[in-house]
């Protein structure tokens, strides 16, 4: 493949924190990379590795908005490949895929995507395969009389099927009273999207990440530990390592991604409680926010994906599948702080975690690309301006 002839896009959020690990694992391997983002501000846009910008609806301006957009933005820039950063992304990408043109979409059929981002089918298959998945239920008047507190409250997909909303990205929500359960669960119905109960398992966040092909092989595996999140009860990742293969689960993963047609990238993210049983609790079939921690650890899953999108060989089936490099550490800085000075309000505590960043990947951070660092600086502060004024 003659990498430097090759453009990617990559669709996300403006604040997408998976974007600009995508973006520099792409143009690492030789690609022009574009972004399509909603406004013209974030960090990502001062990345020397952005080729160029394109205002690109959110998905919930609906899927005829959204798809003039990233048509016009595939027109211009003659992408060869296009990415979703978000659930809402990759499925409204998937819905308005005849509207692509020759672009290659980094996803498998819409009916895989459907049944993979949909949780509650998600654990069905995952069930068939023997993976573990924490208790639910759904957001009846019957399960909240029922159920023990504190319960995690969810939402069944982030997306608004192709129709128009204020958002359709819905933070898992840690209720501790029925009360608070049902107002949440009300909240969801009245932006158009169900709800259902999860229980809360007692233990710490572990995910696996891969590239399956069209012929069901994993061309790659990248499993990490998470040591932090924030916010901390149920949050993003905030601190993580590279750890060994867990083959069993491997094995699992693979049957559940040959079940769901899977083609693309995925990080199955898992909670595992004192038994040492790993339960999945979510599917990213999209570039991830943490994807940065695969690339610094010798894995480039968006240029593997990008390949298998094109129809480019991968290799031979008797390839090795590529393994990730143990020990490599991953850290969302502000995240890691907040969390830290949550329980510690000390400058011990933040110098812990300073110097756990001069080590580890960054989902914005980089030596070689410094200026995204320097728009967030700035962005921040201004922020934080604004707050004051308006309090005095």
């Amino acid at each position: 493949m003659t990498s430097e002839a090759h453009r990617a896009l990559v669709v996300a959020d403006t604040g997408s924190r998976a974007m600009l690990g995508a973006v520099r694992a792409l143009s690492a391997a030789g690609w022009r990379v574009d972004i399509g983002v909603p406004r013209r501000s974030g960090p990502a846009l001062r990345s020397r590795h952005v080729h160029a910008v394109h205002v690109v609806s959110r998905p919930e301006a609906g899927a005829r908005a959204y798809a003039k957009d990233v048509r016009s933005a595939l027109v211009r820039g003659r992408h060869e490949v296009v990415f979703a950063g978000s659930d809402a992304d990759a499925l409204t990408l998937s819905l308005v895929r005849e509207h692509l043109g020759d672009c290659a979409l980094a996803l498998p059929s819409h009916d895989a995507c459907l049944a993979a981002f949909d949780k509650t089918s998600l654990e069905q298959q995952a069930q068939a395969v023997d993976l573990v998945v924490p208790t639910s239920w759904p957001g009846t008047p019957e399960a909240l009389g029922s159920v023990t507190y504190p319960v995690l409250v969810k939402s069944k997909t982030h997306w608004l099927a192709g129709g128009a909303g204020r958002a359709s990205r819905f933070d898992a929500y840690m209720a501790p009273d029925r009360d608070c359960a049902t107002a949440r669960l009300g909240q969801l119905r009245s932006a158009g999207v169900e709800g259902f109960l999860q229980e809360v398992v007692p233990g710490y966040n572990m995910s696996f990440a891969t590239v399956t092909d069209g012929a069901g092989r994993l061309l790659a595996r990248v499993q990490h530990e998470t040591r932090a999140t924030w916010p901390l009860a149920t949050g993003a990742t905030a601190q993580a390592v590279t750890v060994p293969v867990d083959e069993p689960l491997a094995d699992r993963v693979s049957a559940l991604l040959a079940r769901l047609n899977w083609v693309g990238i995925t990080e199955c993210e898992f909670r595992v409680g004192a038994d040492g049983v790993p339960r999945l609790i979510d599917f990213n079939g999209r570039i991830y926010d943490s994807i940065a921690i695969a690339y610094a650890a010798g894995i480039n899953l968006p240029d593997i994906a990008a390949r298998v999108a094109m129809d480019d060989d991968p290799g031979p089936a008797s390839s090795p599948v590529r393994e990730a490099v143990l020990g490599r550490t991953f850290q969302w800085f502000e995240g890691d702080l907040a969390g830290a000075l949550s329980t510690d309000r000390s400058l011990a505590a933040a110098a812990r975690v300073v110097t756990r960043a001069a080590t580890s990947a960054h989902p914005v951070f980089s030596r070689t690309d410094p200026l995204p660092t320097l728009a967030q600086a700035v962005n921040v502060l201004s922020a934080q301006a604004r707050k004051r004024r308006r309090r005095h």
